[in-house]
């Protein structure tokens, strides 16, 4: 089977990968343009380029597919008969999703209709859900509207990072996304459903001004929007008037008679929150430091014991 691949993060890697190794191997890849990076603004490969250059695959990064005479041009040369698309970071415009004699399909990493947009996985650990998954559908105009071909669930593990969980969702989504290809190359035909639009729930690129955390909520609440952040952007506060980015987090079960925010240092770093529930930040990274445990920064911030954080 001839096919396409359109993705850019390392989630959309791993899916590539599991192409290749599931006898899918892409005519061509598109992924997004290289990005700068770092102080020193170089210009940085993005996964799936890397991964494709090394696969011998390929690679094309337009900055938009829409009304691109030259993308065209190339996906109608290389005839394929479908289009696979994963975090790709772009949407399909109509002219490129016709193409493709099977269409094209998407491997989006929740449960639609809900969530559906570019940070679900996100929003799937920062509202404390219990279970999220991917959803192979196929492409329409729009974001994720399209039918539902098939979806695999599987539980958010407490206390999992949307770093580990994007992992797990790639894997489950390659091999998805394998199987709808085997079933399509053996010509069998899908019977796709389509979504129910009442129940769709969207959710939008993160920006770095959204990553502030409020105190003011229970502590589960809050050690949920701190995962759903890390590593990257990852969700910060203010200590002492220095930014301070916070990795992980446990909950303690425990409260404590102090205003919200309130910083106790003791063998640990720990953090009030609401109802005077205590939070205990276990991997943070102090402005223009390296990360390091909340133990390892509690040692040396005596000085910081019973401030209120902002």
């Amino acid at each position: 089977m001839n096919t396409i691949f359109m993705g850019t993060p390392q989630f959309a890697a791993t899916v590539l990968e599991a192409l290749v190794n599931g006898g899918f191997k892409p005519a061509a890849v598109f992924t997004n343009p290289d990005k700068q990076s770092g102080r020193g603004h170089k210009l940085t490969e993005l996964p799936v380029k890397t991964l494709a250059q090394s696969l011998g695959i390929p690679v094309y990064q337009p900055t938009t597919l829409k009304n691109n005479a030259e993308v065209i041009d190339t996906i109608s040369e290389i005839q394929p008969d479908v289009i696979v698309v994963a975090a790709y970071g772009k949407i399909l415009p109509s002219e490129v999703i016709n193409l493709p004699r099977l269409g094209c399909l998407n491997t989006h990493a929740s449960l639609l209709p809900k969530f559906r947009g570019a940070s679900a996985i996100n929003a799937a650990i920062r509202e404390g859900e219990k279970k999220t998954g991917v959803t192979i559908m196929q492409i329409a105009p729009g974001l994720d509207t399209g039918d539902i071909i098939t979806a695999a669930a599987t539980d958010i593990k407490d206390g999992e990072t949307v770093t580990e969980l994007t992992a797990r969702l790639a894997h489950i989504g390659g091999d998805l996304l394998v199987e709808v290809l085997n079933h399509l190359d053996n010509g069998e035909r899908l019977t796709p459903t389509p979504q129910d639009d009442s129940l769709a729930t969207f959710v939008y690129p993160i920006t770095k001004s959204e990553c502030r955390i409020d105190w003011d909520k229970p502590a589960d609440k809050v050690r949920n929007f701190i995962h759903s952040l890390s590593d990257n952007p990852a969700a910060f506060t203010e200590i002492s008037g220095k930014r301070l980015k916070v990795y992980r987090a446990d909950i303690t079960n425990e409260t404590q008679d102090f205003a919200v925010g309130t910083v106790l240092i003791k063998k640990g770093l720990y953090v009030v929150c609401s109802n005077g529930e205590t939070l205990k930040l276990t991997e943070v990274a102090p402005e223009n430091g390296k990360r390091m445990s909340g133990a390892a920064f509690a040692a040396g911030a005596a000085k910081h014991n019973g401030v209120v954080l902002t």
